[in-house]
């Protein structure tokens, strides 16, 4: 039974509003940090490669173990591209 709907997510009896409130707030803040590394790369992708700690955190909260190897891949692509910016900065 739906007790609830938030957006696209449904709470059903027994589950946590909380888990969907994780899901806009991740969400949020992924795209956040996007936005920033488009204008400020060094400070974006370290905001990125922090908020893998948010993801690692809601992961292991709801035992959906699937975003920690999603939060590891993202945080070694995030981290390349700060390399990346670092070079592309240092040559300028």
């Amino acid at each position: 039974m739906v007790l609830a709907t938030l957006g696209w997510q449904y709470v059903r009896a027994g589950e946590s509003l909380v888990s969907a409130v994780w899901s806009y707030v991740l969400a949020g803040v992924g795209i956040s940090g996007l936005l920033i590394a488009a204008r400020h790369p060094k400070i974006g992708w370290w905001f990125n490669i922090s908020a893998q700690a948010l993801w690692a955190t809601y992961a292991i909260v709801t035992r959906q173990w699937g975003f920690l190897a999603s939060t590891a891949g993202y945080t070694v692509a995030y981290a390349r591209l700060l390399v990346v910016a670092n070079k592309k900065r240092d040559r300028a």
